[in-house]
């Protein structure tokens, strides 16, 4: 080939557009290398140098020298590749159709806007819930005050707050962050780390309006240990302001306490926490029909099961 025609000059600009709505897109340029094969820094020296070049002598047909001119300002790719430029874009439009660039782009969007949204709520939030906090819950299979153990610490390079609630001690340890869901309420959204099936809760609760609040309500949507849908009010009692007391936060252990063994903060828990109001659950029917009469038997069934319990 001693020079550039039509058709691979097409094929230039073309690879150049193609670049530039993939970027758009959320792409990352080594989601589009690794489909083209090619190490990162060589598709980066195409798209904002070689290419570029090219793209500035005109209309084709021109001389090879240009072309090789054009390759000479850069150190890593060599201008062989234009006899590659053809199987490069059938690479890439066949990613394109299969939806595989479409689909990893609207995921990498998302992440994208979540760290955003944790960022915000650092911004807004930065050290005022840092802490180690007693967690306050009825327990979903006896009537005892559960007491687990969270830890709230935020990250000032990350802009993030991270939330651990649970420890090895606890037998179930969860791990996520918090984040502001509007101008008024804060949530936790948190993932079971030692769980394979991967069991999720959250914690919603009112954004205060005084800083390191000693005690949040708030509620708690998670599974049962039937692992059933369930939603229950929480109360984090603060314990500590240092966030960072990881050695502190190891050595407490889950308790589930009585009635008669309670101090004088965890009765008013125990007696805020324990009533119809504060628990929302779900069951399973025998037998069902999946049709509007199911709404009668699960509503005889919590009759049955919750009425006695909470008189």
């Amino acid at each position: 080939m001693d020079h550039l025609d039509k058709s691979t000059y097409g094929e230039i600009i073309e690879f150049q557009q193609l670049i530039k709505s993939y970027r758009a897109a959320g792409i990352r340029m080594k989601r589009i290398a690794d489909q083209l094969s090619v190490q990162p820094s060589v598709l980066s020296a195409l798209y904002t140098t070689v290419f570029p070049e090219i793209v500035k002598q005109g209309p084709a047909p021109f001389d090879l020298n240009y072309v090789e001119e054009a390759f000479r300002k850069v150190n890593n790719v060599s201008v062989k590749f234009i006899e590659k430029l053809g199987p490069a874009m059938r690479s890439l439009k066949q990613l394109d159709k299969t939806g595989t660039i479409a689909h990893r782009s609207e995921l990498e969007k998302w992440f994208e806007n979540l760290n955003r949204h944790y960022n915000n709520s650092y911004e807004k939030i930065g050290a005022q819930f840092d802490g180690i906090y007693h967690c306050y819950t009825i327990s979903s299979n006896q009537n005892k005050l559960k007491q687990d153990v969270l830890l709230i610490t935020s990250n000032e390079s990350a802009k993030t707050i991270k939330v651990k609630k649970g420890n090895k001690r606890s037998g179930n340890s969860f791990a996520g962050y918090l984040t502001i869901t509007n101008e008024l309420q804060v949530s936790i959204q948190l993932i079971n780390s030692t769980d394979q099936l991967k069991e999720s809760e959250t914690i919603y609760f009112n954004l205060p309006i005084v800083k390191q609040p000693t005690v949040i309500m708030g509620i708690l949507s998670g599974l049962d240990y039937n692992r059933q849908p369930i939603s229950r009010r929480i109360v984090l009692q603060r314990l500590s302001i240092n966030g960072n007391s990881i050695d502190w936060f190891n050595v407490f252990e889950v308790q589930f306490i009585d009635d008669e063994s309670l101090d004088e903060d965890q009765y008013l828990i125990f007696k805020f926490l324990n009533n119809k109001q504060s628990t929302i659950r779900s069951f399973s029917l025998p037998d069902p029909l999946y049709s509007i009469s199911d709404l009668e038997k699960q509503s005889r069934l919590f009759e049955f099961l919750f009425d006695d319990k909470n008189e």
